[in-house]
């Protein structure tokens, strides 16, 4: 079954997408492929959304110090390319899974602490943040009980369009 071709253009059902130079069937091995691929992707996209949406908010609402140094941080980060992140990452830690999900989970943070800084600025602005300082509620309540849940149906949106381009950033030969 060496190059046979797909089931559509003349090959087996058994070989759906033909067979490889080995004669392995292609099908199965982009199953067993994809299984990293999406396992990547979603523990890439839940430790940058952790990281990026913590230091996001911390930077938002303390303002100061704390947001200078983190949105410096970023910035300085999204001077290069995400693709030489990854890459010295990669070269750093070695080939493998983890070293995988490490490289690309420090190349996205950063858009999740942008986004997160942002929806602090504006929210720690509101009566009900205003209301909550003035009956004493401290501030990391006021990050985790306020701030945070509030944000969270963008972190979502933007969670869910991470991960598929995470994927496909797997999924495709070179990337």
């Amino acid at each position: 079954m060496r190059f046979a071709p797909p089931a559509w253009a003349g090959g087996r059902w058994s070989y759906l997408l033909g067979g490889d130079s080995l004669g392995r069937d292609i099908f199965s091995r982009v199953v067993v492929g994809t299984r990293a691929s999406i396992a990547i992707g979603f523990l890439v996209v839940a430790a940058a959304m952790i990281v990026g949406s913590l230091l996001g908010a911390i930077a938002g609402y303390a303002g100061g110090f704390a947001d200078t140094a983190i949105m410096r941080v970023v910035d300085f980060q999204l001077s290069f390319p995400f693709i030489l992140i990854a890459i010295v990452f990669l070269a750093i830690l070695g080939p493998g899974f983890w070293s995988t999900t490490i490289a690309l989970m420090v190349g996205i943070w950063v858009n999740y602490a942008r986004l997160v800084r942002g929806e602090a600025l504006k929210l720690r602005e509101m009566e009900y943040i205003l209301a909550a300082r003035c009956i004493g509620v401290g501030d990391g309540a006021i990050l985790l009980r306020h701030i945070l849940p509030n944000v969270l149906p963008t972190i979502i949106v933007m969670a869910t369009l991470d991960v598929a381009w995470g994927c496909s950033r797997q999924c495709r030969p070179g990337a």
